[in-house]
């Protein structure tokens, strides 16, 4: 499998929830999203075609710098399922725990901190 497949079977592995999830977080950061132009049109594809996306949407700005905008997604799309998982795992939780912890130990915020342990 090519590492250009990745991006197609990462969104197409995806429930509904999850692809939700992932639209409306992005909707609440501000500026132009051309990553999620890309998205949908990465999702409409039954077999992963490049090079018709490329054509297809020739005067869109996503095509532009793709490989850039590609990897863009690709992260962003594992920073949402990481988010959306996590409360589910019980390493997801930990992993919580143990950053808000850090958190507050950076802000000095101790009395936080300490309390974050004893629970």
């Amino acid at each position: 499998m090519k590492y250009s497949e990745d991006l197609h079977e990462l969104i197409h592995s995806m429930s509904k929830n999850e692809k939700r999830y992932f639209i409306l977080n992005s909707s609440l950061q501000k500026g132009n999203k051309i990553y999620l132009q890309l998205f949908k049109a990465v999702e409409k594809q039954k077999i992963y075609d490049e090079k018709h996306i490329k054509d297809k949407y020739i005067n869109e700005k996503f095509i532009k710098n793709y490989a850039i905008n590609k990897n863009y997604l690709y992260s962003l799309l594992m920073k949402s399922l990481v988010h959306y998982n996590s409360p589910k795992s019980v390493d997801g939780q930990i992993h919580s725990l143990i950053s808000e912890c850090s958190i507050f130990f950076r802000k000095a915020l101790y009395k936080k901190y300490f309390r974050c342990y004893i629970v």
